[in-house]
């Protein structure tokens, strides 16, 4: 007799889904143990095995990412200005382009705002 598919190599019905990665992965009864053990700390509804480890990971690498800076957010947001100008004829894309510039124009008021002047103390004293 032939052997059934596994689980994994199932294809479902419909268009597959393209913002998730299957990761398949092996740990220890310690490790499994301390997962569970987190998992008995949340509060209800608790989640489950892979949800519990999607948040642990979350946790982990959003402790190693860096804040963007505020010379960052300016400068991305200048680039956003300059890369939506208001020249061409009048289209949809066009109208969208006004409106994307408009927005990143009142978020680098705001941002230049928020900078403190080249001669005042870093402390805000």
């Amino acid at each position: 007799m032939k052997r059934s598919i596994s689980p994994t190599e199932k294809t479902s019905r419909g268009r597959p889904r393209t913002d998730r990665v299957v990761q398949h992965l092996t740990m220890t009864h310690e490790l499994s143990a301390a997962i569970d053990a987190w998992i008995a700390q949340q509060p209800e509804p608790r989640p489950s095995r892979p949800e519990a480890i999607r948040r642990l990971l979350d946790t982990a690498f959003a402790a190693q990412r860096t804040p963007e800076s505020l010379d960052q957010k300016i400068a991305r947001t200048k680039r956003t200005i300059a890369n939506n100008p208001l020249v061409g004829e009048p289209s949809a894309a066009q109208g969208m382009a006004t409106l994307r510039r408009g927005l990143a124009e009142t978020k680098l008021r705001s941002l230049k705002a928020r900078k403190p002047a080249k001669g005042d103390a870093a402390d805000g004293d």
